[in-house]
């Protein structure tokens, strides 16, 4: 089970997600990778079946990409593995261009596999319901205008909320989230928080005494 949440904010993107997966067969809970940010300037997150969404950041990893063809590439691979076995799958996917980040999101279906444009200040994949109470929560901030530095606390504090409210999905503590802040020209990845920056009651607040203390990295080739 997974939840992925997209927020565009004043000088970048952030991508978010939980790390808890249903082992096949067993039906146990495993932790799973299910986001992950390329130096050639992309970043790709995926829910739904997570056999399909390991085999996809693996292949990107081994995979000379530019930027501008991962979108393609997720398709095309997402579309091979449709039409062999039904999938339910849906990436997001962040491409650095033109001084700018293009956000799509890439998903099945029985018919076909399509790719369209993010235009809305966020976008949350996964489970449902923890969907809906991501979107309940971001639906109240305007992002837009924080950096993502300053944003980010706080979007880990609304995606630890949805997981909360919905047991199936990992909590923070036992999983940890994984984050990717990606700008057009830089980018951070932190894997396997388990330390709460901001809190969320009725409003965000951050903890005292605790940083993120965030190191950006800047982009290899293919960024354009």
């Amino acid at each position: 089970m997974t939840l992925i949440v997209f927020v565009r904010c004043q000088d970048g993107c952030i991508l978010a997600s939980d790390r808890k997966a249903t082992a096949e067969g067993s039906g146990l809970a495993q932790e799973e990778q299910k986001s992950k940010v390329f130096a050639n300037g992309y970043a790709v997150g995926g829910a739904g079946d997570a056999s399909a969404v390991k085999s996809l950041l693996t292949r990107l990893e081994e995979q000379p990409l530019t930027a501008m063809d991962a979108v393609k590439f997720t398709k095309d691979q997402l579309e091979v593995w449709n039409q062999t076995s039904r999938i339910a799958v849906r990436c997001i996917v962040l491409v650095a261009r033109n001084g700018g980040v293009d956000a799509s999101v890439v998903e099945t279906s029985d018919f076909s596999t399509s790719t369209n444009s993010i235009s809305s200040p966020f976008h949350c994949v996964g489970v449902p319901a923890s969907v809906a109470v991501a979107r309940h929560y971001l639906s109240k901030r305007n992002y837009e205008t924080k950096t993502c530095e300053n944003a980010a606390p706080e979007i880990l504090a609304i995606l630890k909320q949805a997981c909360e409210k919905m047991e199936f999905v990992g909590k923070q503590e036992d999983y940890g989230f994984d984050i990717i802040i990606f700008r057009p020209t830089d980018y951070v990845y932190k894997t396997r928080i388990t330390t709460e920056w901001a809190v969320l009651t009725n409003e965000i607040r951050p903890i005292e005494g605790t940083s993120p203390q965030f190191s950006f990295t800047p982009f290899g080739g293919g960024a354009s």
